[in-house]
């Protein structure tokens, strides 16, 4: 198991352990990993400071999760050469270290790394947000072209697919349900199901029905939308 230096207080032990015990065979370290993974997925690089297995010292680096592991950005400072070497991370002679060199880390390379997690997400304009999310929506629909949170937020210019496209999609689903309209959000899946998220069940009332007649009822759904006169343009 890879090791990784995560600091708790003496009194949090026994829910420590408690957890440790829920894991289904994972370490709970690893269900942070993977945690702290899917909530910077969809930002830009952020920065880290990174203390590699093998190396006396620390270096601070831009990352970003990447599958399995992570990817960080390769610089020619001191710092961060040494650590590599001291970790006997060999890097190719010719490779470009300019901001557009990036290097894939395996967890059991990382004793620990502290993260600089973003703190601008409380001032965001989700409605503008919803506003430029609407016609691409539209077009699914009459498309009849699902896409994923993902791609949602990719088109949206980087929104995360778990912490933001949401918020946006409450806005759009909260004026369709309000003036009549079908729920829009149909068009948005998990990459994982290909189906709507859970809200969408809910806000529709389809929540505690099987999994076959809700399928069925989003798909007669879509059928209905597709019937009704929408503005191209966001209506809020």
């Amino acid at each position: 198991m890879p090791k990784k230096t995560i600091y708790i207080r003496d009194t949090d032990m026994p829910l420590w352990e408690q957890a440790e015990s829920l894991a289904t065979g994972e370490s709970v370290s690893a269900i942070l990993t993977e945690a702290l993974q899917q909530y910077l997925e969809g930002f830009r690089p952020v920065y880290a400071t990174i203390k590699l297995r093998g190396a006396s010292l620390a270096f601070r680096a831009r990352v970003h999760p990447a599958s399995g592991g992570w990817l960080v950005a390769i610089s020619e400072k001191s710092d961060m050469a040494r650590a590599m070497s001291e970790a006997q991370i060999v890097l190719p002679q010719n490779m470009p270290t300019k901001d557009d060199a990036w290097l894939w880390l395996a967890p059991h390379q990382i004793d620990y790394m502290f993260v600089e997690l973003p703190s601008s997400l409380g001032s965001m304009d989700f409605r503008e947000y919803a506003r430029r999310a609407w016609p691409i929506l539209v077009k699914r629909l009459f498309a009849q072209q699902t896409l994923t949170y993902g791609e949602l937020g990719e088109l949206l210019g980087g929104l995360h697919p778990y912490r933001q496209v949401p918020q946006v999609l409450d806005i759009i689903e909260k004026w369709c349900l309000e003036h009549g309209y079908g729920d829009l959000t149909a068009m948005v899946v998990s990459k994982t199901t290909g189906l709507p998220g859970t809200d969408y069940w809910q806000q529709n009332g389809w929540a505690g029905i099987p999994v076959a007649e809700q399928v069925e009822r989003w798909k007669k759904a879509q059928q209905q939308m597709i019937q009704q006169q929408w503005p191209e343009e966001a209506p809020f």
